[in-house]
């Protein structure tokens, strides 16, 4: 469903740079079966976390805000 995502890692300066502190993270991430352990270690899959979040709107935003910053380097 999210798979032109597939292949784009998402970090946490992901989420930063769109306002979200680590404790919200991490809830989130515990609120939808994610390890946050790993998401700081190595990242997730964008469409791993779209899928996982039902394609959250914010978790969208994220991953658009993302891909685009990637596609500008």
């Amino acid at each position: 469903m999210f798979s032109e995502y597939k292949g784009l890692t998402i970090f946490s300066d992901d989420f930063r740079s769109m306002g979200y502190c680590s404790k919200g993270v991490r809830s989130g991430f515990a609120n939808h079966g994610l390890s946050y352990a790993e998401f700081i270690s190595n990242g997730i899959d964008a469409s791993e976390l779209l899928a996982a979040c039902n394609g959250n709107e914010l978790v969208l935003k994220i991953v658009e805000a993302a891909n685009e910053r990637r596609r500008r380097k």
